[in-house]
């Protein structure tokens, strides 16, 4: 889940920090343990939570005629994620 996923969380949401480590009883496959996490977290922190489907805007990259206009670097660099930005 990201942050932006997650829709007018509380003001002390991101406050504290938990790190859980679980071990299931029996073999379980990964919707079993997303459920089990799920009770965990409700039964421990009292945290509930619940899923939505939306329509969001969105924009869709597509290549323009004659194809792309851009050619590899031939040096590598660095990329870098930065809040809204990217950096090079």
């Amino acid at each position: 889940m990201t942050p932006a996923q997650i829709d007018s969380p509380p003001s002390w949401f991101g406050e504290n920090r938990f790190d859980i480590v679980a071990k299931a009883g029996t073999a379980a496959d990964e919707t079993q343990l997303r459920l089990m996490l799920r009770a965990l977290l409700a039964d421990r922190f009292g945290l509930k939570l619940h899923t939505e489907s939306r329509m969001v805007q969105s924009y869709a990259i597509t290549v323009a005629k004659g194809g792309p206009k851009f050619h590899e670097s031939p040096t590598e660099g660095r990329l870098c994620w930065r809040g809204q930005a990217l950096w090079f």
